[in-house]
C-alpha cells in the first residue's frame, strides 16, 4: 500500500471515530452547560477531547490536532472544580460544528478545513449515519462457522440428488421390474428419502442460526437514534429564548438499523417541535407554576412485537383554536382535539405565528408521519391544553420481514401486518347497519365501523350475503374490513414499491408469495382513517377564472412533460424552461407567471441558485417558487427554505395531489 492509499484509508478510519466521538463531546458539553463545576465532567470532556487530538495525528490531520489542543489549553486555565465559563462552553459547542464538517470531508474524500461552517444549524448537532455497519472480529468469526455449516449441509444434498437422477434413469430403461428389483428400488429410495430429510432439517437449522446472528448483528440501541437530540433541543431552544432540557430512558432497546436511521430523523422532528410550538416562554410557564426550565422525554419500550417510542413534552399542549383557525383556510373542519390531533399530519397546516427555518412552512410531520408508515409502523399524537403532548411511534421488531395476513381482494393479494390485524370474522350482508353516513357491524357486543377493501382502494365494490373480513385495530382504533378470502399467514420479505410512483396512499410495499404471486402491503392507518372518515386532507381549490400562469423548471423533458400535463389538467396555463438560466431570462423577459414548480439539479443554474435570483430581482420577487426535488435532507430542505422557496416537495414521498394543494395554497 503506498502513502496516498495509507493517507486515504486514515482519513475514513478517522471519519468513523468522529462519528462516535461528536455526539459523545456534545452530550458531555451540554451537561456542563447546566452544572459547570462538575469535576468528573470536566475530566471526560478532557479525554474525549485528547482522544480526538491523538487519533487526529495519527492520521496526519494536524488542522484538527491544533483545534484540539487550542481548546485543551483554554480548559487548562480553569482551576479544578472551578466553573467552567459559559465562553468556554460556547467554544467547545462550536468545535464540535467545526469537527463534523471535517467527518463529512473526511467521508467524502476532501481536504480538510476546520473553517466556521457557513450557515450554523441544529442538524449539524448529530452525526450522518455511514452506509457501513461495524461487524467485531467474534461476530465475523460466528457468521464463518455459520456459513461454513449451511455450505456442509448443501454439499450433503449432493448425493442423494444424483441417486435420484440414477433411479429415474433406470426406471425410464426398464418397462417392468420384477419383485426383487422393485424391493431394491423402494429401499433405494426410503434411504435417499432419510438422507434428504436429515441434510434438510441441518440446512434448515444452520441457514436459521445464521439468518438470526445476521439480524443480532444489525440491531442498534434506540439510544444512537437518540444521540444528537439533546444539541437540537438546545439549539432550538436558544434562537427561540427558551429554556428546555432533553432526558432520554430506554436508550438500551435495540431494533433494526434501518429504523434506527429513519428513527433518527422522526426524533429530530419531533423533538424541535417540542421546543419550538411546545415549550412555553420561561415567563408564561413561570404564571402558569411550572418551572421555567421546560422536559422533553423521549422513551422506548418493547410492547410484544412492536417497539414503542414516545416523545413527550411539558408544554402547552395542541392549540385547539390555532389548528382550527389554520384548517378554516383550508377547508378542514376541526371541531375537537382528536381532530387537530391528527390534522397536524397533514401536509402543510402550521400554527407558526412567523415562518423561519424552525417553524412555519408546514413541512415535517406529514413526511414523518410517511417514513414511519414506510417501516410498517405508526404516529400518533394524544395532547392535554397546558400540560403535555405525547407522540407515540411504534414499529415492528424486525423491518426485514413481517408476519402478515395474506388476503384477496378483486383477484389481488394484500398483505396485512399482523399487528395490525385483531382477529378474522364472518359477516353477513343483513346484519350492516348505518348510522351518521357510516356502515356499522356488530362484532361481539360493539358495533364497529365497516369498509370494504375494494371500495377504500376506489375499485367497484358490493358487499356479498356473506363475506369474510378481518378486524383492524391501530393506536386503538378499531374498524372491519370485508376482503375477498383470507389466503393465510405469512412471514413475508418486504420490497419497496417502484420509487417512481412516490407515496402511494393506504401502500407500503410489496412482497413475493410461496406461490410465486406479489402480494401489496397495506397501510392499515390510511384505511383506518378512511373506513372511519377521519382523512385529513387539504382540498384541491379549484382554479380561478382567470387562468394562473406556471413556469415548470426541469433539465429532465420527461419530467417536464409530466408535470406540465398535471397542472394542464388542473386548469393552469403552463410554460416551460429547460434549465435555471432559461428560466430567469424567460420570467425577465415576460414578468406575469403567478409561480415558478423548479428542480434543484439543473445544468448552468440550478434550481437554489434561480430561487435566490428571483428573490432578488425587482420584477420578480415576489412570485412564489415550489422546489421539487429527489434531494430529501434536512441540511437541503434547509438550504432550499432560506434561499426564498415557499414549498420544498421530496419526490419520493408527494403524489400529484400534494403537488396541486401546495400550489392552490400559495396562489
Amino acid at each position: 500500500m503506498d502513502e496516498a492509499d495509507l493517507a486515504a484509508q486514515l482519513a475514513l478510519l478517522l471519519g468513523e471515530e468522529l462519528a462516535d466521538r461528536i455526539p459523545d463531546l456534545n452530550g458531555v458539553l451540554l451537561s456542563i452547560e447546566r452544572t459547570p463545576s462538575d469535576v468528573a465532567l470536566a475530566r471526560e470532556l478532557h479525554r474525549l477531547i485528547h482522544v480526538v487530538k491523538g487519533a487526529s495525528r495519527s492520521a496526519g490531520m494536524i488542522e484538527i490536532e491544533a483545534a484540539c489542543h487550542e481548546l485543551e489549553s483554554l480548559l487548562a486555565t480553569v482551576e479544578p472544580g472551578a466553573a467552567i465559563p459559559a465562553t468556554t462552553i460556547a467554544r467547545g459547542i462550536n468545535f464540535t460544528d467545526q469537527l463534523e464538517q471535517a467527518r463529512k470531508q473526511l467521508v467524502a474524500g476532501q481536504p480538510v478545513s476546520l473553517a466556521a461552517p457557513a450557515v450554523a444549524t441544529e442538524e449539524a448537532a448529530a452525526a450522518t449515519p455511514d452506509a457501513t455497519v461495524r461487524v467485531a472480529a467474534e461476530d465475523l468469526d460466528l457468521m464463518m462457522g455459520r456459513s461454513a455449516a449451511v455450505l456442509v449441509a448443501r454439499q450433503r444434498l449432493s448425493d442423494p440428488i444424483r441417486i435420484l437422477s440414477e433411479l429415474e434413469i433406470e426406471l425410464a430403461q426398464r418397462r417392468s421390474l420384477s419383485p426383487a428389483q422393485l424391493a431394491s428400488t423402494s429401499r433405494r429410495l426410503s434411504s435417499v428419502h432419510r438422507t434428504l430429510a436429515r441434510a434438510l432439517a441441518s440446512l434448515d437449522s444452520s441457514s436459521s442460526r445464521l439468518d438470526e446472528h445476521v439480524r443480532r448483528i444489525r440491531l442498534r440501541s434506540i439510544g444512537d437514534a437518540a444521540r444528537g437530540c439533546e444539541r437540537i433541543v438546545h439549539d432550538t431552544a436558544a434562537a427561540t429564548g427558551k429554556r428546555a432540557e432533553l432526558f432520554v430512558h430506554g436508550s438500551e432497546v435495540r431494533v433494526d438499523r434501518a429504523q434506527v436511521e429513519v428513527l433518527r430523523d422522526v426524533l429530530i422532528q419531533i423533538v424541535r417541535n417540542s421546543v419550538a410550538h411546545g415549550i412555553e416562554m420561561p415567563e408564561v410557564r413561570a404564571l402558569a407554576g411550572k418551572p421555567e426550565l421546560g422536559h422533553v422525554t423521549i422513551e422506548a419500550e418493547i410492547a410484544g412485537d412492536s417497539v414503542r417510542v414516545t416523545v413527550s413534552d411539558d408544554g402547552g399542549g395542541l392549540d385547539l383554536a390555532a389548528i382550527a383557525a389554520q384548517g378554516a383556510r383550508r377547508g378542514v373542519r376541526i371541531e375537537s382535539i382528536a381532530d387537530a390531533e391528527r390534522a397536524i399530519f397533514a401536509p402543510g397546516l402550521s400554527t407558526a405565528a412567523q415562518i423561519t427555518e424552525m417553524a412555519g412552512r408546514g413541512v415535517g410531520l406529514d413526511v414523518a408521519k410517511q417514513r414511519i408508515e414506510a417501516m410498517h409502523g405508526s404516529i400518533t399524537v394524544s395532547s392535554e391544553r397546558g400540560r403535555h403532548t405525547t407522540f407515540t411511534i411504534e414499529l415492528p421488531t424486525t423491518v426485514a420481514t413481517i408476519t402478515a395476513m395474506v388476503v384477496s381482494c378483486a383477484g389481488v393479494a394484500y398483505a396485512i401486518p399482523s399487528a395490525s390485524v385483531e382477529r378474522a370474522v364472518r359477516i353477513e350482508r343483513k346484519g350492516v347497519r348505518h348510522a351518521e353516513g357510516r356502515s356499522l357491524v356488530r362484532i361481539d357486543a360493539t358495533w364497529l365501523s365497516l369498509g370494504l377493501l375494494a371500495s377504500v382502494l376506489g375499485k367497484p365494490a358490493v358487499l356479498a350475503e356473506k363475506a369474510a373480513a378481518v378486524v383492524l385495530i391501530q393506536s386503538g382504533r378499531r374498524i372491519v374490513l370485508a376482503i375477498d378470502a383470507i389466503v393465510g399467514i405469512s412471514d413475508l420479505v418486504v420490497g419497496a414499491l417502484d420509487p417512481r410512483l412516490g407515496r402511494v396512499r393506504h401502500l407500503t410495499g410489496q412482497a413475493l408469495l410461496a406461490n410465486g404471486r406479489v402480494a401489496l402491503v397495506v397501510n392499515a392507518s390510511d384505511i383506518i382513517d378512511d373506513v372511519l372518515g377521519m382523512t385529513v386532507s387539504l382540498p384541491t381549490v379549484a382554479a380561478p377564472t382567470k387562468r394562473r400562469r406556471i413556469m415548470v423548471v426541469d433539465d429532465s423533458a420527461t419530467t417536464r412533460a409530466l408535470e406540465a400535463n398535471i397542472l394542464r389538467t388542473a386548469g393552469y396555463e403552463v410554460l416551460v424552461a429547460v434549465d435555471g438560466e432559461a428560466a430567469f431570462r424567460q420570467l425577465t423577459e415576460d414578468p406575469h407567471v403567478d409561480l415558478v414548480v423548479s428542480d434543484i439539479d439543473m445544468p448552468n443554474l440550478d434550481g437554489f441558485g434561480l430561487t435566490q435570483a428571483i428573490r432578488s430581482s425587482d420584477r420578480v420577487a415576489t412570485v412564489p417558487v415550489v422546489l421539487v426535488t429527489a434531494r430529501g435532507t434536512d441540511e437541503d430542505r434547509a438550504r432550499g427554505l432560506r434561499v426564498g422557496a415557499n414549498a420544498y416537495l421530496v419526490k419520493s414521498s408527494f403524489d400529484q395531489t400534494v403537488l396541486l394543494q401546495t400550489i392552490a395554497r400559495l396562489l
